[in-house]
């Protein structure tokens, strides 16, 4: 594996090697025009990696001079490389979140599953890979499925909507939303897909209020009329950028229907004095908690989940060298074939031999340099320990080399 993501290196580097799909095209063409046998890229605003089966060291080498050619930049310093079961590990990880900026995030896994259907489609795939990718995609299915990883959330807004349903039930009731920004947005997503009656939003702005307005049950509000809209309205969440308070007790509507205040702002945006009206309040350090023992956990489940992936990691090992020890099994008895044929033709060119003495001949050399090769097909066979060694040196003396 080669390649960049968030862990070595910020947005500025990262965007040079976030691949188009046609660049992924060329990116393909060039690997596999090197001698490059199976290659799939992986790109995403977070991550550039290219994962790759080679024969030859120098190929790796050139992969990396590809890399860096199209990402236009110097990457000294950035680019990192891992081999063998280190690269097989870290694909395993990096599928299952282990490896993104929201820990055990699930997006990660489908686009893997994008990047692995783009190089098959690209032809960039054969069976070793095949069998990496879906043993993988497997793997990690089985973990998601035992530890239940995604059921502890992380995002503010998220634990926010659950906060505020272990209070009140969205069914029929009104919601004020103040605020345009992530977290707002957010909000406001979450609160579209609620069977609420009403939705006020609210910001100092009203173009960018009208930008986000994509539900009849949205009305955007002037922020002068904050207050009189959050009367009357059963839930209110603010998440802005203001340095100052922009709800306060003193100004709120003497009789509102307010049950809930959501407030998402630091500093913070609503009075802790509203809780004297008899509204519950729930601002971000209690979200914060929740969202610090929501990564506690997923850490612990993550840990735990690390043992099916070592344990997947070693079924592709074992199954890619029984594929290995088979292609070495298949050459030997080519060679050996070949062989005989070379010599064969050799004596037949310089002795006159009738029918029946070439048939016996042939017999003769065919079985004699199966003999040569049979000691270490049976070595290869019956070797337990020591078989990834003696499987290279079989393959180094017969072959001059093997895939990495």
């Amino acid at each position: 594996m080669i390649g960049i993501s968030h862990e070595e290196a910020g947005e500025e580097i990262r965007k040079h090697v976030a691949f188009m799909d046609t660049q992924k095209m060329e990116f393909y063409e060039s690997l596999l025009n090197k001698g490059i046998l199976q290659a799939v890229i992986l790109s995403t605003c977070n991550r550039s990696e290219v994962y790759l089966i080679y024969d030859e060291e120098q190929q790796l080498e050139e992969a990396v001079s590809i890399y860096e050619k199209m990402a236009d930049i110097s990457l000294q310093g950035y680019l990192k490389i891992k081999k063998g079961k280190a690269a097989l590990l870290y694909l395993y990880e990096v599928c299952a979140g282990y490896h993104s900026l929201v820990l055990g995030e699930d997006q990660i896994e489908g686009q893997l599953q994008e990047a692995y259907a783009f190089a098959s489609h690209m032809q960039a795939c054969k069976k070793q890979m095949h069998r990496i990718f879906q043993n993988c995609f497997k793997t990690v299915k089985q973990i998601k499925t035992t530890y239940q990883i995604s059921a502890s959330p992380l995002s503010i807004p998220y634990i926010a909507m659950r906060a505020i349903k272990q209070l009140i039930t969205f069914e029929n009731q009104c919601v004020c939303i103040i605020g345009s920004g992530a977290m707002a947005k957010l909000m406001l997503t979450y609160c579209e897909h609620e069977p609420v009656k009403k939705i006020y939003l609210c910001n100092r702005h009203m173009d960018k209020a009208l930008a986000l307005k994509d539900d009849e049950r949205i009305e955007v509000i002037p922020f002068e009329e904050r207050y009189l809209y959050a009367g009357k309205s059963d839930i209110l969440i603010s998440a802005t950028s203001s340095p100052h308070q922009i709800i306060k007790q003193e100004a709120y509507p003497t009789v509102h229907q307010t049950k809930v205040c959501v407030d998402l702002a630091m500093p913070p945006d609503i009075d802790t004095g509203m809780k004297s009206f008899g509204v519950k309040l729930i601002v971000i350090d209690d979200l914060s908690d929740v969202q610090d023992a929501s990564i506690a956990k997923r850490k612990a489940l993550l840990k735990q989940g690390h043992e099916m992936i070592e344990q997947g990691v070693e079924e592709t090992i074992t199954w890619l060298n029984s594929q290995k020890l088979q292609e070495v099994l298949s050459s030997l008895q080519r060679k050996s074939e070949e062989s005989a044929e070379a010599a064969y033709q050799l004596i037949i060119s310089k002795i006159d031999l009738d029918h029946h003495e070439q048939r016996v001949v042939k017999k003769i050399l065919r079985s004699s340099f199966f003999r040569m090769v049979k000691e270490p097909m049976m070595m290869l066979s019956h070797a337990s320990k020591q078989k990834d060694e003696y499987i290279e040196l079989v393959s180094q003396l017969f072959e001059g080399g093997g895939e990495k």
